[in-house]
Order: C-alpha cells, then sequence, then structure tokens
C-alpha cells in the first residue's frame, strides 16, 4: 500500500494520471532534488512514513490526513514551515537519532493528536500552537556554543492538556508563547544558566503559573539566581531545586 501511494504520488506530481513504466518512474525518481523531499504532496492514504530526508518542505504533509506517525531518521533534519499543518490524525513524530532539529516555526500547529513530543528542535515559533492534545514536551537540543534556544510567537499556546514542558538548553521565552495552557504543571529548565523570560506574558492565561500552583525546576545551584532574575522574580514562590523533580 505504501509503495502504492508513493507511485501515485509521482504521477501526481508530474501532472499526469497515466501510469508510469518502470523507467518513468526511475527518471521521476532520479529528479527528486538530493537530501530533500518533494513527493508526498496531497491527500494520499499514507499512514505512517520512516524518513531519511534531511532536509523538508515547507507543506509537504498538508493534506495527508490519514497521517498518523512521521519517523525521522537523519542525524540532522531541517523541518519546512507549515509541512504538518492541521493534521488532526498525527500521534507520533520522532527522530531517534537526531542531535539537532532547526526549526523554522508553524511546523505542527493545531495537530491535535499529538500527545508526547520528544525531540531536539533549535528554534520554536508557533510550533506546536493550538496541539490541545498534546501532553508533554521535551526539548533535549543542546547548543554546541551556548546559544539560548529561542521560543517565541506561540510555541506552545493554546496545549489545554499540556503538563509538562522540559528544556535541556537554555531558553529565551518571548511573550506570549506558553499562553493558554490550562493545565501546565511543570516547567523544567536544565541548563547551567539562567534562561530568559522576556515576559510575564508568557504564561497568560496559563491558570496554574498564574495562580502559583504550578512548578518551575531548575538546577539546584541556580534557584537564587532564578528567583531575583527578570521577570523569573514573579515567579519565586514556586521555583524549586531540580534534584526533587520527579519525572512522571
Amino acid at each position: 500500500a505504501k509503495l502504492d501511494a508513493i507511485v501515485a504520488a509521482i504521477v501526481a506530481k508530474g501532472g499526469g494520471t497515466a501510469p508510469m513504466t518502470a523507467d518513468q518512474m526511475a527518471a521521476a525518481i532520479a529528479n527528486i532534488p538530493a537530501g530533500g523531499i518533494d513527493i508526498i504532496d496531497g491527500n494520499l492514504e499514507i499512514t505512517s512514513l520512516s524518513l531519511p530526508h534531511s532536509r523538508i518542505r515547507a507543506n509537504v504533509f498538508m493534506g495527508c490526513n490519514m497521517l498518523q506517525s512521521i519517523e525521522f531518521t537523519a542525524e540532522e533534519v531541517y523541518f519546512g514551515s507549515e509541512m504538518c499543518r492541521s493534521l488532526t490524525n498525527l500521534q507520533s513524530v520522532t527522530a531517534p537519532n537526531a542531535t539537532r532539529i532547526h526549526g523554522v516555526g508553524n511546523e505542527f500547529n493545531y495537530c491535535q493528536g499529538l500527545t508526547n513530543i520528544d525531540l531536539p528542535i533549535d528554534y520554536l515559533s508557533s510550533t506546536f500552537s493550538d496541539c490541545s492534545g498534546l501532553i508533554s514536551f521535551v526539548d533535549r537540543f543542546v547548543h554546541p556554543n551556548g546559544f539560548k534556544t529561542q521560543i517565541q510567537s506561540a510555541a506552545l499556546s493554546g496545549c489545554t492538556h499540556l503538563v509538562t514542558i522540559d528544556f535541556y538548553n537554555g531558553v529565551s521565552i518571548g511573550p506570549w508563547t506558553i499562553s493558554g495552557c490550562t493545565a501546565l504543571t511543570n516547567l523544567v529548565l536544565r541548563h547551567n544558566s539562567v534562561s530568559e523570560l522576556q515576559a510575564t506574558a508568557a504564561f497568560a492565561g496559563s491558570t496554574k503559573f498564574n495562580d502559583k500552583t504550578a512548578s518551575i525546576w531548575v538546577p539546584d545551584g541556580l534557584v537564587e539566581s532564578y528567583k531575583a532574575a527578570t521577570n523569573w522574580s514573579t515567579y519565586a514562590d514556586i521555583i524549586k531545586p531540580l534534584s526533587e523533580y520527579v519525572e512522571a
């Protein structure tokens, strides 16, 4: 079934409807740009994909409404904007070999079937906005030069079932980026430097942050630094040592 879907995609990409011979398919595949993926447009009956490609084109999976899982197997991956937007049946996105995923923003908005994400993404901007089924988000990326991961423009906003966010790298969190996350209980910041909170509006509408029943977990030696840091000081009462954090 997967092979039939791929053949159909190649035919459709070429603008035709007639069956292709083996030679024609070989020629079509030879014309696909190296390192990229550009043949899975449209409403195909694909439910799962495992992709070795390192560069993923913008919008490439839009319309693949039966798609449930995607695995990226490259060690370094470049995401395309809106590549999976509104795929409500998408439940799993993994990259087991990746040490860095280059984000551009808007990759997974409205993917309401996603529940647990564990990816090393270096930039988030509306990346998982309104993924209402998302429960946990772990970002294991650590920048080799110590730069902070930029968390911008509604990166995780509207994720109403999101309980835990866990960053391994230092981050710079912009306004409204984690807003409307009404179930958010744990923000874990593991890096050995104080992350930047650009504005307390980052957590607007995230109920447990507003009523101080959530927890912010930071390295033990940085607890007092976080409590005194700009904007973090607003949440001083819920800043706690990472050694006491118990993963669910």
